[in-house]
């Protein structure tokens, strides 16, 4: 969670600053409502939104920490998926079902960055009037409008926050590993990062 934070403090310190345990709490907070309410992220994403602007954070400013953290997101995701992908296939345990699962994810993995990029890139589009007429997805498609796609897509800003969430995965790895040595279940840390790759992959598919 205290990865999570820095992810966002990198880019709000440009213009705000918040202390990184405020962030590691919002990280929290949007971690135990999208476990509640499962809907990708969506409604996570949207709390944070919000919550950063009762910091004082401008809302173009919170789009694009949420825009860069998931970008990413994508960026560590697809490099863990490769290593998981690599430490299966040279321990002979890589199956027909988790190479399809690989498969799906990593074309997930390079269609959703693509529209995030190209909603960037067409920050005037209009969408449909059904979708604008929910007020909390209109006020994000206005602020969209004013954010820098400079920042969204620097390269600097997007390195930082994939090792951070690289940085994630491999604690949570970790926090597997010790778990199943406690219950005097010897498994290697290869083997708990693989795991837990595939699970969030799984959960990923699950959703859609």
């Amino acid at each position: 969670y205290i990865c999570a934070g820095s992810i966002w403090k990198i880019v709000v310190a440009t213009k705000k600053h918040l202390p990184v345990s405020v962030l590691a709490r919002l990280s929290i907070e949007k971690q135990t409502i999208n476990q509640l309410i499962p809907t990708g992220g969506v409604v996570g994403n949207l709390f944070v939104i919000r919550s950063m602007q009762r910091h004082g954070v401008p809302s173009p400013l919170a789009i694009e920490a949420l825009l860069i953290d998931g970008l990413g997101y994508y960026m560590a995701f697809a490099i863990a998926a490769a290593a998981t992908l690599g430490i299966l296939e040279v321990g002979g345990h890589l199956t027909n079902v988790i190479a399809w699962l690989i498969g799906i994810i990593f074309v997930l993995l390079v269609t959703i960055p693509l529209l995030i990029v190209w909603l960037i890139s067409h920050r005037m589009w209009k969408p449909p009037h059904w979708i604008t007429r929910w007020n909390t997805i209109n006020e994000s498609l206005k602020a969209i409008a004013q954010i820098s796609p400079k920042n969204v897509v620097s390269p600097m800003l997007l390195t930082k926050t994939a090792l951070l969430h690289i940085g994630i995965f491999l604690f949570d790895s970790a926090t597997l590993w010790a778990m199943l040595q406690s219950v005097h279940t010897p498994i290697s840390a290869f083997t708990a990062f693989s795991a837990m790759i595939i699970g969030t992959m799984a959960a990923t598919v699950s959703f859609i």
